[in-house]
């Protein structure tokens, strides 16, 4: 048994260097914003700037390959848990330098990269510098981005998840990996940005100022969830500010290439799309049985129930972990169905955690198929989404994803159990840190996005929980698979 992959290390170096040399660069941002507030936390980012810069500029001119970047399928198994793995420890840099340990440092910015908003600090208007508070907002803004581009050109590529079917029209079809990720970007990062822009905007007129609403629409849009504010937009007391929140989070949730396609005058886009479609209605219906629940059971008046639900609804389902109020107060059903909603998570091709709605049409569609298989043996049916066929090999790399999610959520939460983390605190931690979604509660009950209260060995599983569901599962566990290095 032979193993030595054959792998170009020169050239991943040479890609990862790229992206640090970008992070580099990004960090002039906290330094005028540390400068500007008069922090002196300007010098952490700056040393870690000019550091970076100087070792991965080296790199660079000392690897840069002589032809054209092309990577082939073990190259780009390699390269996602390995860029996602560096940028984390180089974005965190500045936090190390600063005082903070490695563990609550990395688990910060794992935590803004993968857009899950959990955090291990209480108040970061008291914890953290303006500048630390702006560049965990461009993080999980970045982080966003990024995984929207490996959704729609580098995961349906790998075959990983069923992701073959959300292919675009328009995408090279071939093993050039970095054309087609460059196709993908182009198109979809102007849509991105000027979302962002007009999310800020109203956030403004809303009555936030422009600190404020550059993280919350950054927050929103990517579904990170990260507020500057222990109690989350609750803080703010405004229906104007958390109904804006909630329309944008719902455009994070959603196939980001629709956007693309309405700009471009397909007006019908988003309703003809399968997932998209079903998303609104599974959010429209969850959002009025919780909506008549409150009113009903908790006698809630009935416009209260209605902002609270729909914002509740939105924001878990789009895994960013905004709260308006404490959920958990609800009762059995509308806490439940929130559970669901945020294992679901939002649609393939956004910014949002969870297993996907694609997904879940997909085993709908091979379960409805095996039931008339069994009622009529004679016949021939295939199971069909968007009005294509489902191959065998797009059911067998979902019901692969389904299986490693299991075979994640039994060890992380037995895990966590074996660290003393209770039972019910165990078991939903597990389920929002694989659907990325932030939020779990305390020994009280309590809803929070606050993990300080956990010890060093459980962040790290949360961590690794966090790079598990953001990277699909596939991704990572390929990598560390010994036959993955076979020749």
């Amino acid at each position: 048994m032979k193993y030595g992959v054959q792998i170009n290390y020169k050239i991943l170096m040479y890609i990862n260097s790229i992206f640090i040399s970008f992070l580099s660069v990004l960090m002039l941002i906290p330094i005028v914003v540390d400068l500007v507030s008069g922090s002196a936390n300007y010098k952490y980012f700056f040393m870690s700037a000019l550091s970076m810069g100087f070792v991965s500029g080296i790199i660079i001119i000392s690897a840069k390959p002589d032809e054209k970047l092309n990577l082939n399928l073990k190259e780009a198994f390699f390269l996602i848990p390995t860029c996602w793995m560096t940028i984390s420890f180089c974005a965190a840099t500045p936090f190390m330098v600063s005082g903070f340990s490695l563990t609550d440092s990395l688990f910060e910015i794992v935590s803004s990269l993968t857009t899950t908003g959990a955090t291990v600090f209480p108040n970061k208007m008291i914890d953290f510098s303006k500048g630390m508070q702006i560049w965990c907002a461009i993080l999980q803004w970045f982080g966003g981005i990024g995984i929207i581009v490996m959704a729609m050109s580098v995961m349906p590529m790998l075959r990983i998840g069923g992701m073959q079917l959300l292919k675009m029209e328009s995408a090279d079809r071939s093993d050039k990996l970095l054309p087609r990720i460059s196709q993908v970007a182009r198109s979809i990062f102007g849509i991105y940005l000027f979302l962002t822009i007009i999310a800020m905007l109203l956030l403004q007129t809303a009555g936030m100022n422009v600190f404020d609403s550059v993280c919350h629409a950054m927050g929103s849009l990517s579904t990170g969830g990260i507020s500057i504010w222990y109690s989350s937009v609750h803080h703010y007391h405004s229906i104007w500010i958390e109904f804006i929140m909630m329309f944008f989070m719902l455009i994070g949730a959603t196939p980001l290439f629709l956007f693309v396609k309405l700009w471009k005058g397909e007006w019908s886009a988003l309703w003809d799309d399968t997932q998209a479609r079903s998303y609104y209605i599974i959010i429209a219906f969850s959002s009025i049985a919780i909506t008549f629940w409150l009113w009903n059971e908790r006698g809630f008046d009935f416009f209260s129930a209605l902002r609270h639900s729909l914002f509740n609804v939105v924001s878990i389902s789009a895994s960013a972990g905004y709260t308006s109020t404490e959920y958990m107060t609800w009762g059995g059903f509308p806490v439940l169905l929130l559970l669901f909603l945020s294992v679901m998570g939002g649609c393939t091709g956004s910014t949002a955690g969870g297993m996907k709605v694609f997904r879940l049409q997909v085993i709908y569609e091979i379960a409805k198929n095996q039931i008339k298989q069994m009622l009529h043996p004679h016949g021939v049916f295939s199971p069909t989404y968007q009005n294509r066929n489902i191959s065998d090999a797009i059911v067998s790399s979902v019901l692969t994803y389904f299986v490693l999610w299991a075979v994640s959520f039994i060890f992380l939460s037995l895990s966590l159990a074996f660290f003393g983390v209770n039972f019910s605190t165990s078991i939903y931690t597990t389920l929002a840190m694989l659907s990325n979604l932030g939020l779990s509660f305390n020994d009280n009950l309590i809803i929070t996005s606050n993990f300080s209260f956990f010890s060093e060995g459980p962040k790290w599983l949360m961590m690794a929980g966090m790079i598990l569901g953001r990277l699909e599962f596939v991704t990572l566990f390929a990598v560390i698979s010994p036959s993955f290095w076979k020749d």
